[in-house]
């Protein structure tokens, strides 16, 4: 899984959404990037579902079927993804 980096000039980080386009995925999402988290959520997604991960939430999406999973992301060109909070 991963978090995103924050927006220039803001405390805000970055959202994207994320779309099934052939497959079954779960969507992973925890508030935050703690030992701790908040709210999790585990959402399931089919071919043409899209999903949206709030600003500040860590995320991770599972191929759940038994076809290939073809998923388009879209988030801002200079978000980076950052795993190693997730990592600790």
């Amino acid at each position: 899984g991963h978090t995103n980096s924050v927006a220039p000039g803001t405390h805000i980080p970055y959202p994207e959404i994320h779309e099934v386009i052939t497959g079954e995925a779960w969507l992973y999402l925890q508030d935050g990037a703690t030992e701790r988290p908040g709210d999790t959520i585990v959402m399931p997604l089919f071919a043409g579902q899209k999903a949206v991960v709030a600003p500040g939430f860590a995320s991770m999406l599972s191929n759940v079927g038994e076809k290939p999973l073809v998923v388009g992301t879209w988030r801002m060109a200079d978000c980076e993804t950052e795993h190693d909070t997730l990592l600790a």
